[in-house]
């Protein structure tokens, strides 16, 4: 039996809001001695790192693209059931399953079966559209 599958999933994520402005008005009074008046004046600081003035929340989409793969004998007897799971934003859904299958039927051992969890990169130059 070989089963591909894909969904998508909406992820939300908390994010900061930066505020454009890096001015941050101050006021300095200063009284006349010889009058007893007080005048005042608002500055500006400069600021050169970012001010995050909130959050908003941005939802974002993930395609997850699933290959599964199991064999059994004649008698039914299961000899391979392998699932293969990758996550990508924005590749074609036929090549993402073409790179599962292939990894999949590469790493099949018939005669050291083995239970394990294992990671694979995509490769830079892979084409995926």
């Amino acid at each position: 039996m070989v089963n591909f599958t894909s969904e998508t999933k909406t992820e939300t994520k908390q994010v900061p809001i930066f505020n454009n402005e890096r001015n941050l008005p101050y006021t300095v009074c200063r009284r006349n001695a010889d009058s007893n008046t007080r005048t005042c004046f608002t500055r500006y600081r400069h600021f050169m790192e970012p001010i995050v003035s909130g959050y908003k929340t941005v939802d974002t989409p993930t395609n997850i693209y699933i290959f599964q793969f199991k064999l059994t004998d004649k008698q039914n007897n299961l000899i391979l059931d392998s699932t293969n799971t990758v996550v990508h934003a924005n590749c074609s859904k036929w090549k993402m399953f073409e790179f599962l299958a292939k990894d999949a039927i590469v790493r099949a051992n018939f005669n050291n079966p083995v239970d394990k969890p294992y990671a694979v990169e995509m490769k830079q130059d892979y084409n995926c559209q």
